[in-house]
């Protein structure tokens, strides 16, 4: 029987924020791989591979929003205030 490894990853949110990140073994053993052939550090090419995801998200957002005449209303206040407590409770379910 094999027991999976954890290998743990501190990501910076903020200045003076930090959080624990564990990635599989596998996960990790494929970055670390995909870390040598690039010729860059494990750190690097997480962080390389995390912004690339990240733009490619933003911008299937921002074609989604274009598409839509609703996005680009001003929500009031309580709207704003709404939506972000719906995005924390949202945040806070998938950990």
């Amino acid at each position: 029987m094999k027991i999976n490894q954890t290998m743990s990853v501190t990501a910076y949110i903020n200045p003076g924020q930090s959080t624990l990140i564990n990635l599989s073994e596998s996960l990790a053993n494929d970055l670390s791989v995909l870390a040598a052939a690039k010729g860059v550090s494990l750190e690097e090419c997480i962080t390389d591979a995390l912004m690339e995801r990240v733009e490619e998200i933003e911008d299937r957002v921002l074609v989604m929003l274009s598409n839509d005449p609703e996005a680009n209303e001003l929500l009031s206040e309580e709207e704003s205030s709404g939506f972000r407590e719906w995005l924390r409770n949202k945040s806070k379910r998938r950990r």
